[in-house]
């Protein structure tokens, strides 16, 4: 037993998680470390507001990223060196011509239509988020195709530098010129900015030059892929966002603002664990996949991952009722709910790998709608008569069925994935 613990405490995948982890949880925990200024210099309205509109945002960054991010995972590692290059400036060109003309109409729209659709928000906020939703694809890409190619240690350099200057930008903006929201938003937008210019720097080191794919038929196979993950996406999303609609609709907007600290909370696991964990270890199942390795024994994470968040989303909330303001205290009931909640998700997400890997999207995509549905349903009931509270429960509620449905899904591909491998050896 200690042999194989030391010996995976060696490996590449446990060193770059644990670069993942630090340089995401620099990255991606702004907000987290920033929760004591904000719940002193916004009220729980204001904040409330800022979270309705990064979640319309990120709504649009969803749909219109057209599933390509998904692309990555199933097609890179069954491609060569040059095919890499090929399907990545594919992705990109489809991104610069087809998604660049979305955003364009929506802030048309939005010019006209932005009072009655976004809380009476300035105009320049709203172009503000727009901006950062459409930059967050190329960052996103950057931080995919690093951890791909196991650059943790350059990953990491960079995470952890544009996240402390993002720190800074904060409190200079909100604490020292009090410009509130339009702070945090301008703070983003310098953030992802820096991040892109160095993206274009790790590109040109591994690939050189782009090319630019411009005719229907460079689109179309990639298309055929990417789109179907669009509506498992967004349902993905929504599952874990609808609750802030409801509060909003039932509750009020300072229901909104305290239950979305609550979600800064358990969303910090996102950086500092799942996203690293995904990105070490992903890399290495899909690999194996491509060798015929379906059975790596991963039920394991099951009780393990759980067990973990159900302890952490206590500790957390202990952490919490030191961190908050007395106006946002409330929100510390919520917390372990929300962090169970989001160990159903990283099982479904370890789960749902070879699913995607074997291109049975139709059965990702019915298992995040089903989970969709009920988060909805559980949403609209439990808030009517609880509130905030309601709103964790129903959120928990929609990631476990996910869970439940992605997990008996992953075991019969499993199956069959053997089936059709040891097949394909016999017939070679």
């Amino acid at each position: 037993m200690y042999p194989k613990l030391i010996a995976a405490i060696r490996s590449t995948v446990f060193r770059n998680f644990l670069m993942y982890s630090f340089g995401a949880f620099i990255l991606r925990g702004v907000s987290f470390f920033l929760i004591p200024v904000y719940t002193r210099y916004l009220v729980p309205a204001e904040y409330g507001k800022l979270d309705l509109l990064n979640t319309f945002s990120s709504t649009l960054e969803i749909v219109f990223s057209l599933g390509l991010f998904q692309v990555f995972y199933m097609e890179f590692f069954k491609k060569d060196e040059a095919g890499k290059k090929e399907l990545v400036d594919r992705i990109l060109s489809v991104y610069l011509l087809l998604t660049t003309t979305l955003y364009a109409l929506t802030a048309v729209v939005l010019f006209f239509f932005h009072e009655s659709m976004l809380l009476n928000v300035r105009l320049i906020l709203i172009y503000a988020a727009l901006s950062v939703s459409y930059l967050n694809f190329f960052q996103n890409c950057f931080t995919i195709l690093l951890r791909l190619y196991e650059r943790a240690r350059l990953l990491t350099m960079i995470q952890v530098g544009v996240g402390s200057g993002a720190i800074l930008m904060n409190v200079f903006f909100v604490v020292s010129l009090r410009i509130g929201i339009q702070g945090i938003l301008l703070s983003n937008l310098l953030a992802v900015l820096i991040t892109n210019l160095l993206a274009v720097s790790s590109y040109r080191s591994i690939y050189g030059s782009f090319k630019f794919y411009h005719k229907l038929r460079d689109y179309k196979e990639l298309l055929r892929y990417s789109l179907v993950f669009i509506p498992g996406s967004l349902a993905f999303w929504l599952m874990n966002t609808v609750s802030r609609w409801m509060l909003l609709k039932y509750a009020g907007l300072h229901e909104v603002g305290i239950y979305s600290v609550a979600v800064k909370f358990s969303s910090i696991f996102d950086p500092l664990l799942i996203q690293p964990f995904l990105g070490s270890y992903n890399p290495r199942m899909l690999k194996g996949f491509s060798e015929g390795n379906f059975n790596q024994r991963s039920g394991w994470l099951v009780p393990l991952v759980i067990g973990f968040f159900a302890v952490a989303g206590f500790v957390v909330a202990a952490l919490a009722s030191t961190l908050v303001a007395p106006a946002y205290q409330d929100a510390i009931h919520y917390i372990p709910i929300l962090v169970i909640g989001v160990g159903f998700g990283v099982v479904a997400q370890v789960a749902v790998l070879l699913i995607i890997f074997r291109r049975k999207i139709h059965l990702s995509l019915s298992s995040m709608l089903t989970g969709f549905s009920v988060s909805v349903l559980a949403n609209y009931l439990l808030v009517l008569r609880f509130g905030g509270i309601g709103a964790a429960y129903g959120t928990a509620a929609g990631n476990l069925v996910w869970m439940l449905l992605v997990f008996y899904f992953n075991r019969r591909e499993q199956k069959q994935a053997m089936e059709d491998w040891v097949k394909q050896e016999v017939e070679q």
